[in-house]
């Protein structure tokens, strides 16, 4: 839901998008490392993104809620 509405927040088309290999870490009570194999068809301001990417997001337990830190995506074959 965050990744469609972030999407949705620029001049950006999300067509489809589905997320495999899925892992969780969690460091500590307070931080976590989500990674996923991702695979989109997805074009931001009239480019092209990769249909088939490696993402990984850092997440931080703040005032009670999840926060993404960091959000890091590369390009798979």
């Amino acid at each position: 839901q965050k990744i469609v509405a972030d999407a949705s927040s620029t001049s950006c088309t999300l067509k489809s998008f589905d997320l495999a290999d899925i892992k969780l870490r969690q460091l500590s009570p307070d931080s976590a490392i989500l990674s996923y194999n991702l695979t989109q068809d997805f074009t931001c301001e009239g480019k092209k993104m990769p249909a088939k990417a490696f993402a990984t997001s850092v997440y931080v337990r703040h005032g009670g809620k999840w926060l993404c830190a960091n959000y890091q995506e590369t390009a798979r074959k």
